[in-house]
């Protein structure tokens, strides 16, 4: 290398997932530095190398002196912000993360996937926490003073490699930006001297080259990291080829007829969730979903729907399928069960052929849920009769709990759960399949009742299935706190509706209803404020109290009259 005066020191941050390979990128990085002359340090910072856990890799390259000058260079063990070169990102928010941080600059270049791996809090929120990725890479555009973002994670994959060889794409897209005094030929013997499966990423190196190789100046993919597939022929192959031969047949068939009935603001949720239904439990249960769904469509339309582009039926027609394909103990056993759940195990654990692992799986039914499974001609009766002797339950903490430990990988265990699982035709006949569909009645009856008031309350009265997810005691309080929104909330906000002593705007009835259904979503008790937020905004004011309190108390008749 030509020394052209003092050294520079080139400063590289790297946020890494665990179990991705982030180590493993920075020692790459380093061995390149070293193969090509230059003084290198790396560290690694505080974090959660855990597999799925953030951490953070720091390195100082110096470049451009003598081998005296080099030697001589006092390397910092931490970064500081506003002084990085170079931001390489696994992971779209943890890049985010360290811009937040103030590690961004017009003079660092950003290599980042727009992968996203959601967080705990991101999955914790039953609203949904999601951050906005578009977002975060306008952010990042505006940070850095050259950007490139793709799906690394689609890239390797669309080339038959591995999610871990993500670290030697991002490896070889630094490599061919030409942002270190690192020849192509260092960056590729470094691959070797580390010998960490040296072929694959090899080709992982390659790949991510090819990326930036296409614009020289900015990799970044015009289309948004996360999005829905659109319904066309494609996703409903895809689908398709998910299904057994028989059941794919009928798909396309359901999905045909939906395009026919349905108006096409429909039809890119009817092609997802009639697979749904169909993987779930068979067509003519699919086939329900559609005639239910036909009797929302007819009255959105009754009252103005097509004005609205069908809100109340797009809304309706996502939390049903939703609502449809609840998770009881058959369907549990199916997931747990199914030779693509150990191959996605076997892939994500990186697996050499001979290796051999084993699955555990944890689960605390209660009694509901196991009852629930079997006919409900049988169950209801018996419930009926054990309550009258007291035998049954009355509060949630008193309810038995059955934790068993499967093992999923053996014999016994796996028979177990396929067993459970062959148990399907017994689900539209059961027990819990009876109370949910009372249920998705009463939801229905509720949104006929609030659709004539105004579009806006119907459209409202249909999102409350939202709160319906989870199962267990989860899934029983919340579809109480669905009956309370519903009985304790909108309806006493809409009689007050343009009444006469206690007037309420329809713009303030909705900022109250969606701030009640946000603290459902949010808090356990969340119910519970609304409903005591209501009443108090309800309550006669205080001079109509003080009025009632100041009237005289009918006097009581006396003597032989009052006998």
């Amino acid at each position: 290398m030509a020394h052209d005066g003092t050294p520079r020191v080139y400063k590289l941050l790297i946020a890494a997932i665990g179990g991705q390979g982030g180590n493993v990128l920075a020692e790459w990085l380093f061995a390149a530095a070293g193969l090509a002359g230059c003084e290198a340090r790396f560290f690694s910072l505080p974090g959660l190398a855990q597999r799925g856990g953030a951490t953070n890799l720091y390195l100082e390259i110096a470049a451009g002196g003598s081998p005296d000058e080099l030697a001589a260079v006092n390397f910092s063990a931490h970064p500081f912000p506003g002084d990085i070169d170079i931001i390489i990102g696994q992971e779209l928010l943890e890049t985010g993360r360290l811009l937040q941080q103030g590690f961004g600059s017009t003079h660092a270049t950003i290599f980042t996937s727009t992968t996203r791996v959601l967080t705990a809090l991101e999955k914790m929120p039953m609203s949904g926490g999601i951050f906005d990725a578009q977002q975060l890479l306008a952010l990042a555009g505006r940070l850095a003073g050259n950007l490139y973002a793709f799906d690394a994670v689609a890239k390797v994959r669309a080339a038959g490699l591995p999610d871990q060889v993500v670290n030697a794409l991002l490896y070889g897209a630094v490599c061919e930006a030409g942002v270190l005094p690192i020849g192509r030929a260092h960056f590729l013997a470094a691959i070797d001297a580390v010998g960490v499966a040296p072929e694959l990423n090899r080709r992982g190196f390659e790949l991510g080259a090819a990326v930036v190789r296409q614009d020289p100046r900015k990799a970044v993919d015009p289309s948004p990291p996360t999005s829905l597939p659109a319904n066309d022929a494609a996703t409903i192959e895809a689908c398709a080829a998910k299904l057994p031969a028989s059941a794919a047949r009928e798909y396309r068939s359901l999905v045909k007829q939906a395009r026919g009935e349905f108006p096409e603001q429909l039809t890119p949720i009817l092609s997802e969730a009639l697979y749904q239904l169909i993987d779930y439990q068979d067509a003519k249960y699919a086939r329900g979903y559609l005639d239910r769904l036909a009797s929302m469509l007819t009255l959105d339309q009754k009252h103005g729907g097509r004005e609205h582009g069908f809100a109340c039926a797009r809304t309706a027609a996502r939390y049903l399928a939703i609502w449809m394909t609840y998770e009881d103990a058959i369907r549990v056993a199916d997931l747990k069960s199914r030779a693509g759940r150990f191959t996605r195990i076997e892939t994500e654990m990186n697996l050499q052929p001979g290796q051999r692992y084993d699955v555990f799986d944890y689960l605390k039914p209660d009694a509901e849920e196991i009852y629930g499974i079997f006919p409900n001609r049988i169950v209801e009766p018996l419930l009926r009769l054990f309550g009258r002797c007291g035998w049954v339950a009355a509060t949630e903490a008193e309810r038995s709990h059955y934790a068993q430990e499967v093992q999923s990988t053996g014999l016994f265990g796996y028979l177990k759960l396929w067993g459970l699982a062959r148990l399907r035709f017994l689900r539209t006949a059961s027990y819990r399949s009876a109370r949910e569909m009372r249920a998705i009645d009463e939801w229905f009856a509720e949104v006929a009742e609030f659709l004539p008031l105004h579009y806006d309350l119907g459209c409202f009265a249909a999102q409350t299935a939202q709160l319906v997810k989870g199962y267990g005691r989860v899934r029983r309080r919340l579809l109480d706190s669905r009956r309370r929104l519903i009985r304790n909330v909108l309806r006493p906000l809409t009689q007050a509706l343009d009444a006469p002593d206690r007037s309420l705007a329809l713009p303030e009835i909705m900022r109250h209803a969606r701030a009640a259904l946000q603290l459902c979503l949010k808090d356990e008790n969340g119910i519970a404020q609304a409903e005591a937020a209501v009443a108090s905004l309800l309550a006669p004011p205080p001079q109509e109290q003080h009025a009632a309190a100041a009237r005289p108390i009918p006097s009581q008749p006396t003597g032989p009259a009052a006998r």
